[in-house]
C-alpha cells in the first residue's frame, strides 16, 4: 500500500485527532480528578495539551489537504521488514516492563537496551556493552542520588 505525502499527512492528522479526543474523553478524566479548591483544576494542563494537539492535527489535515494537488510529493508506504522491527521493539519493551519488577531496571534496561541497538544494526561490540552497563547506571544514579527516587 503506497500513500503519497499528502495523504500521509492527512492519515497523521486524523491519528492525532482521534488521539486528543480519547485523550480528552476517556483518559484525562479516568486518571485525573477534578478538584477546584483553589480556582485552578488539576486537569487544566492535561487538557490545555489534549486540546492543543487537537488543533493541531486540525490545522495539520488541512495543510495536507492543500498540498493534495502538489507534484513530486514523496510516496510513502510499509515496508514488512519495517514492519518487523516495530514489532520486534515493541515485544523487547513489553518484556522490559514484565521483568523489570523481577530482575530490576538496570539490568532489565541494559539488555534490552543492548538488544534494540543490536537489533537496528550497531554492531561495535565494545561501544554496545558499555553504552548498555554505562546509560542505565547513570539513569539509576539521577534517579537515586539527585532526584531521591528509587527505581526498581
Amino acid at each position: 500500500m503506497r500513500w503519497n505525502e499528502s495523504k500521509a499527512i492527512q492519515g497523521c492528522a486524523i491519528f492525532f485527532l482521534v488521539f486528543a479526543v480519547i485523550l480528552l474523553v476517556f483518559i484525562i478524566p479516568s486518571t485525573v480528578k477534578d478538584v477546584r479548591t483553589f480556582g485552578t483544576s488539576p486537569r487544566l494542563l492535561p487538557d490545555a495539551v489534549a486540546i492543543l494537539i487537537g488543533v493541531l492535527a486540525v490545522w495539520l489535515f488541512f495543510e495536507g489537504r492543500g498540498q493534495r494537488n502538489a507534484k513530486n510529493q514523496k510516496q510513502y508506504g510499509f515496508d514488512f521488514i519495517e514492519v518487523r522491527l516495530v514489532v520486534i521493539t515493541l515485544a523487547v519493551v513489553a518484556t522490559n516492563l514484565l521483568l523489570i519488577e523481577i530482575l530490576g531496571y538496570m539490568i532489565t534496561t541494559g539488555l534490552s537496551l543492548g538488544a534494540l541497538m543490536w537489533l537496528f544494526g550497531y554492531r561495535k561490540t565494545k561501544m554496545l556493552i558499555a553504552t548498555s552497563v554505562v546509560f542505565p547506571v547513570t539513569i539509576n544514579y539521577f534517579f537515586q542520588y539527585l532526584l531521591r527516587l528509587y527505581l526498581p
